[in-house]
Formats: C-alpha cells, structure tokens, sequence
C-alpha cells in the first residue's frame, strides 16, 4: 500500500522482445493522473541524455492502462491508452498480451483495447531493473499506491487473445516469486 515497491537487480527474464503476457491483479487506493504498475528498464524515463530507457512499462493514465516499450535507446512507443477506467477501491485484474503483431489490453477478463505494431521491440543498454509499483531503477514520482497480487509476467507466449475468466483464487499470504523461463526460482519477497 502507500508508497511500497519492489526492484530486482538486472535478469534477461524480464527482457521482453516477442510474444508475452503481463497480468497482476491490482485494487488501487490513491488513482491519480499518472501511476506507474511495473516496468523494466534503465532509470526513469526514456531521456536518452541522462540514459533512461524502458524495455517496457505499463502505466495508469487518465486512470485507464496504457502499455509502452522501446523501439531504440531513445525512442519509446506507446500503444495508446485502454478504454475501461480503473478505479479506486476495487480488485479488478488487468492483462497486456502480444501475440505477433497485436497488441491486447483486456480489463477483468474483457478485450478492452487491441491495436496492431509491428514495431521491434528493443531492449535499453544499461543495468535495467524491474520495477513494480515505481518506475525502473528510479526516483518515487509517480509510484502506485495501493494493493497489486498474482503478478506475472509470461515471455514467449500471449496467454489470452480473447476473452477470458481471470483465475480468483489468491494465494493465502501476498507472496511474490520471480521465475525464469524454465520455471527455476530467482527472486522472492513476502509483503
């Protein structure tokens, strides 16, 4: 809740250049203009001058999700905002999938938002950090304030290309365990 967040030192896991899915459930108790979820990158933003880049983050803005990724070391894309508002007080489960060239956004099991990129996707130079509730690798503005459970981020595959039934069983306690491709354990913290 207020003004909490996790970083993990750099792991090619969370590189994301192809297919993936990012899902969390999250129940926000401060929605502002701007939240940052999760991302993973070099430094807050994507200044190529002070060399702050995101592989990719997924934002709240205007209280909607929005999704971006980096194109080179000084170019991030956005691939717009969702159409359902996120609000304040409520679990509500949020998915980013890619699969090809489409990009989906779907809002408690709903497509909310779908677009076509093909831009390649780009990972910054650096020592790039996983950020969830703030921005990677950098200072407190914008962090999210509130409650985020079951996050996962999937490379490889876009788990859901249509509407689904988010799973709503929770794990007994808020535990978060970082795995790789192979599903080996490199990171856990319990908050």
């Amino acid at each position: 809740a207020g003004g909490d967040y996790l970083s993990t030192t750099a792991s090619s896991d969370f590189e994301i250049t192809g297919d993936f899915t990012v899902e969390m459930w999250i129940n926000p108790s401060a929605l502002t203009n701007y939240r940052r979820l999760m991302g993973y990158g070099v430094g807050a933003g994507w200044d190529a001058a002070t060399g702050w880049c995101w592989n990719w983050t997924i934002n709240v803005t205007t209280n909607k999700p929005e999704f971006h990724y980096l194109i080179s070391n000084d170019l991030q894309n956005s691939l717009g905002v969702g159409n359902t508002a996120v609000v304040d007080g409520v679990w509500q489960h949020l998915a980013v999938t890619r699969s090809g060239n489409i990009f989906r956004y779907f809002y408690n099991g709903l497509l909310d938002f779908q677009v076509s990129d093909s831009t390649a996707m780009a990972v910054p130079s650096g020592t790039n950090t996983l950020g969830i509730g703030r921005f990677p690798g950098g200072p407190g503005t914008y962090d999210y304030e509130g409650y985020m459970d079951e996050i996962v981020v999937t490379k490889g595959e876009a788990k859901y290309t249509t509407n689904f039934t988010p799973a709503k069983s929770a794990f007994p306690t808020t535990n978060i365990v970082i795995v790789d491709d192979n599903g080996g354990e490199i990171g856990r913290a319990h908050v």
